[in-house]
């Protein structure tokens, strides 16, 4: 496997947003660092890691925060469940909606939580409305 720029790997995931089938899931990860997209009925949700689940050392600070509501995310509120930053954008998408999801989450994996390559990220895909 030929190794991936951050660029290269923005417009493979923009491709693939607009791919996106229901139940269809996307996990960006390295470590405990990770951001996340399930594909629904109407709906295209994503999330990226909060504080709750990073240890002390990966802990976002309040300027990663802020830098995470410029990129777009809404905060965490566990009191309503919602432990991890998250955003939804409506299905279907248009190209340029799935750009910016793209670079949403790229930003947040090089700039907030540190990623240093996108080669060292792991990628798991799945459809959670398949039986396994």
């Amino acid at each position: 496997m030929e190794p991936k720029s951050w660029n290269q790997l923005q417009q493979e995931l923009a491709a693939e947003i607009i791919r996106m089938k229901e139940g269809d899931t996307v996990i960006l990860l390295s470590g405990e660092r990770f951001v996340q997209m399930r594909q629904g009925a109407d709906t295209l949700k994503a999330e990226a890691v909060s504080n709750r689940w990073l240890p002390t050392h990966l802990q976002l600070t309040p300027e990663d925060e802020r830098e995470m509501v410029a990129l777009g995310w809404q905060p965490p509120e566990p009191d309503l469940g919602f432990h991890n930053w998250r955003s939804s954008t409506e299905w279907p998408l248009r190209t340029q909606d799935a750009e910016q999801l793209s670079e949403r989450l790229i930003a947040t994996l090089r700039d907030v939580l540190d990623v240093s390559d996108p080669n060292l990220l792991d990628r798991r895909t799945f459809n959670a409305n398949e039986e396994v």
